[in-house]
């Protein structure tokens, strides 16, 4: 996760986890030769509680010799996106900007086990493929940038033995209990439902699943990428993938070649589902012509010989 002389911005909302993997980053930054910054973004939803929050950050990195940025980013929500995801993709927009102008090397969150076990429970629950179960990873790229989970192992009960063993106090956010929230519902009752009546090590298995699903992802990812190298050209804004060559591939490897070229076009595929692929994947693996419009006003036409992916302006 980490190289000698990184810079690292901790992202740190004042509750258990992240402020436990500030105290962690803390007392190991000589050791790992680290220079920390912690990062605390405010929404605007909740002005009273963001308050206190700040502060809460702010005492503790003057404690601990560290400095903090406040980060006020208002929630842009899309007419299809969830309060969640557009508080998620805001706030990453927000740290990565400010990573880049300390030029810092990573983004330091406070994942844990439990919200693995979490995400991939809800990514069964909606349908998934490979990358979804997968999970969350414990190091991904964001442009120049790397995004780590040190907590990523580490289970909740261990994050509080932390806390509690160092006298810190984390404020709690009540949204967390909100029932409105999906992953709420899959956190205080569906999952604790599973344990009591089903299997009391589900959390274990899929953290699991989620590390068996994310080998299978790097071998894919490998080989997608070497086939994509053969089949696309890049040119003027849009991707032409070869469908003569593509066709005889199995349906996974093409998958993986059109989630590739999405990428490569538009830099994420954020939005994109598995009925959205197995659309792509009917274009390119049929025999005629044909076009579809999918997320982000992106779109695919099928064309003798040729899959031309675009961007509509």
């Amino acid at each position: 996760m980490f190289r000698p002389g990184d810079r690292v911005l901790v992202a740190v909302s004042g509750g258990p986890d992240s402020l436990a993997m500030l105290s962690v980053l803390t007392a190991l930054r000589k050791e790992l030769k680290l220079t920390l910054r912690a990062a605390y973004v405010d929404h605007g939803l909740r002005p009273a509680a963001a308050k206190k929050e700040a502060a809460l950050v702010k005492r503790l990195g003057k404690e601990w010799g560290v400095p903090v940025t406040v980060l006020r980013r208002p929630v842009r929500k899309g007419k299809k996106d969830s309060l969640e995801s557009s508080a998620r993709e805001t706030r990453y927009e927000g740290l990565a900007a400010l990573a880049g102008r300390i030029r810092a090397q990573a983004i330091a969150t406070g994942h844990t086990a439990d919200d693995q076990a979490e995400t991939v429970l809800m990514r069964i629950l909606r349908g998934s493929g490979i990358t979804g179960l997968a999970g969350i990873p414990p190091v991904r790229a964001l442009g120049k940038l790397r995004i780590v989970r040190p907590l990523i192992g580490c289970t909740r009960e261990q994050v509080m033995e932390h806390l509690r063993a160092g006298g810190l106090h984390p404020l709690l956010d009540r949204s967390n209990l909100s029932p409105r929230f999906v992953r709420n519902r899959i956190r205080n009752d569906l999952l604790i439902r599973l344990e009591n009546e089903f299997n009391p090590q589900v959390r274990k298995h899929l953290c699991q699943l989620a590390e068996l699903m994310r080998e299978d992802q790097d071998w894919m990812a490998r080989e997608a990428g070497r086939r994509f190298r053969q089949v696309a050209r890049l040119r003027a804004g849009k991707v032409r993938l070869n469908r003569t060559l593509l066709r005889k591939e199995p349906p996974g490897l093409r998958r993986a070649v059109l989630r590739l070229a999405a990428q490569r076009l538009q830099g994420s595929v954020q939005g994109f589902s598995l009925k959205h692929w197995e659309m792509l994947d009917g274009l390119l693996a049929g025999r005629g012509t044909g076009a579809a419009d999918l997320p982000h006003r992106f779109r695919a036409e099928a064309r003798e010989g040729t899959l031309v992916l675009s961007r509509l302006c």
